[in-house]
């Protein structure tokens, strides 16, 4: 849901559309006002508060990795994997698998996300990931 503090812009699919199932990017706002989301270090710590954890059944796949975008802003990157679980008697959660990048932009964070549900569709998909930071400039 769109609101002020929270939106989508766009997005991105790796492959034919088949859903949000599918490999895609999302690029979304985040705004600073939102408590908890002052800095990008909150936002990380979000991130892995709510997926690793013992009952999100998530482990940290890559920190402390950057990416420069084309007006020279260092992005960096933090990789979350899900690991398929039993939630309940009826309920599968499948694996996924996720990365994220934050661009500062005045009161809000530009988000980009990156989710697939295969590993081979993640390695396939990421290099398009970070193109797509590579390409970010502020006009």
């Amino acid at each position: 849901a769109q609101t002020r503090e929270y939106g989508p812009i766009v997005y991105y699919f790796t492959e034919e559309v088949g859903g949000l199932s599918s490999p895609h990017i999302q690029v979304h706002y985040i705004a600073k006002s939102m408590e908890g989301m002052e800095t990008i270090d909150n936002v990380h710590a979000w991130l892995k508060e709510t997926f690793v954890n013992p009952q999100a059944h998530g482990e940290l796949i890559m920190e402390d990795e950057f990416v420069q975008t084309q007006d020279g802003r260092e992005v960096e990157l933090i990789g979350i994997r899900r690991n398929e679980f039993a939630q309940n008697d009826s309920i599968t959660m499948g694996l996924k698998l996720m990365a994220w990048g934050y661009i500062d932009h005045g009161d809000r964070f530009v988000a980009l996300n990156f989710t697939a549900t295969d590993t081979s569709d993640y390695n396939q998909g990421f290099p398009q990931f970070t193109d797509l930071i590579r390409s970010y400039r502020q006009e």
